[in-house]
């Protein structure tokens, strides 16, 4: 299932994001875009991922061999915030056409990934190799899928340089520590891996016929 993503500003929420970042320290000074200014974001927003959403959903439902348990999932922007999250989905308005396609994909990597918590295994450590890493399973398969939508769907180096300069300085150790796994060892490698993990897919089908 391919599901719709309702793009949207969310009134209630804004305030309550704008309160806590203005009474913030560490974003003391920030600007807080005006209603206007946000709308015509959402609306940007909205242009943007007409335009390549379906074909990273596609891609991603296949690379994965899961689907999305929901018809329609919302996205709510907000003004400023923090940081985004997947559930429910929140983003600030202030983002780069680029980075807005990346945080998205990688927020609704999350709600695949939980859509179907009871098909994969994604907490055994994939390889030895990584122990070391300390890092989730979650976001070394995630961002190994991000690095093929951007590669490999997309045909833009310019979203995965984006992505990789964002992680360094979110000050997120696990997203660098992460994206290190993804870049030392092939994210095509991990997508087999994870195939694996899956119930019902073709790559755990090969592993219990050679057992």
């Amino acid at each position: 299932m391919i599901p719709r993503i309702i793009i949207k500003y969310n009134r209630f929420l804004d305030p309550i994001f704008a309160d806590w970042v203005k009474n913030q320290p560490k974003f003391k000074g920030v600007n807080i875009p005006t209603h206007g200014q946000v709308l015509k974001r959402v609306k940007k927003y909205n242009k943007l991922w007409s335009k390549n959403g379906d074909m990273i959903l596609k891609a991603l439902t296949k690379s994965t061999g899961l689907s999305f348990k929901r018809n329609q999932i919302e996205v709510h922007v907000v003004s400023v915030n923090s940081r985004s999250f997947s559930s429910p989905i929140v983003l600030k308005s202030g983002c780069s056409s680029i980075d807005f396609i990346n945080i998205l994909t990688h927020e609704l990597i999350h709600c695949l990934f939980v859509d179907n918590c009871d098909r994969v295994n994604r907490h055994i450590p994939w390889n030895q190799k990584v122990e070391g890493y300390n890092v989730g399973n979650d976001h070394i398969f995630l961002h190994a899928f991000l690095k093929y939508i951007y590669l490999d769907v997309l045909k833009s180096p310019r979203h995965l340089k984006q992505n990789l300069i964002v992680s360094r300085k979110s000050g997120n150790e696990e997203y660098s520590r992460a994206w290190d796994v993804v870049e030392e060892f092939s994210y095509k490698e991990l997508i087999r891996e994870f195939g694996s993990r899956v119930k019902g897919s073709k790559e755990q089908h090969k592993i219990n016929n050679n057992k």
